[in-house]
């Protein structure tokens, strides 16, 4: 093994409240918060166009912020600052600095293989404000790629900027259809923080088990 690569959300971090700045706006402007987890999901669709880099993420913050009854631009202007905010807003899950700096130190080359609507640029700057310092090997972001995992334009991206193949390496994800999509080009497959429903060739709980399995022991 001499390479690993991970999902980001959901894997490397979370948001425990991914709507608290757009609330605050919303108040301040004596607006009424309305079920913006039911908005996000109607507007997923259009997300996912900003993913594959077909539209700018512009588009879904207006769409959002209209459906909150936002009209004045002024208003826009300042309600797109505050969902940048709850972008940028992120916890990384425990252990991950920790075990990263350990694998990183054993020689493991790492990258992140990321369905995105922002710059690779900006989600590492998150990283890094939450003390992730490490310097990436491979980034393969949907939204430059114009693909959604589990297309597997996502994952060769990834391999071929870090210099390995598919059977040399590993993928931590969250989720079967992106594992799915690691495990058809044969990468070793790890479930983090899943249930027995989903399929991989190994499951974990903790991010810290990673160091404990053999095959990342040290490269080879």
């Amino acid at each position: 093994m001499k390479a690993i690569f991970f999902n980001a959300k959901g894997v490397l971090y979370h948001r425990p409240d991914s709507t608290v700045y757009l609330r605050a706006f919303l108040e301040s402007n004596g607006l009424q918060s309305p079920p913006i987890d039911s908005l996000k999901k109607t507007l997923s669709s259009l997300k996912d166009q900003i993913k594959r880099g077909r539209l700018v993420p512009e588009i879904y913050s207006d769409a959002l912020l209209k459906a909150c009854g936002v009209k004045s631009p002024a208003l826009f202007t300042e309600g797109e600052k505050a969902i940048a905010r709850d972008q940028a807003n992120i916890v990384l899950f425990p252990g991950v600095i920790a075990t990263l700096g350990m694998l990183k130190a054993r020689g493991f080359k790492m990258g992140i293989i990321t369905d995105s609507y922002v710059s690779s640029e900006k989600k590492i700057s998150w990283l890094r404000a939450n003390g992730l310092q490490i310097e990436w090997d491979a980034y393969s972001n949907s939204k430059d790629l114009q693909a959604l995992k589990p297309d597997l334009t996502m994952y060769q991206a990834a391999l071929d900027q870090a210099g390995v193949i598919a059977s040399e390496s590993a993928f931590v994800g969250r989720n079967q259809i992106e594992l799915s999509g690691a495990s058809r080009l044969s990468m070793t497959t790890i479930a983090l923080f899943c249930g027995p429903e989903v399929e991989a060739d190994y499951r974990l709980d903790k991010f810290e088990e990673l160091l404990v399995l053999p095959f990342l022991q040290s490269v080879s």
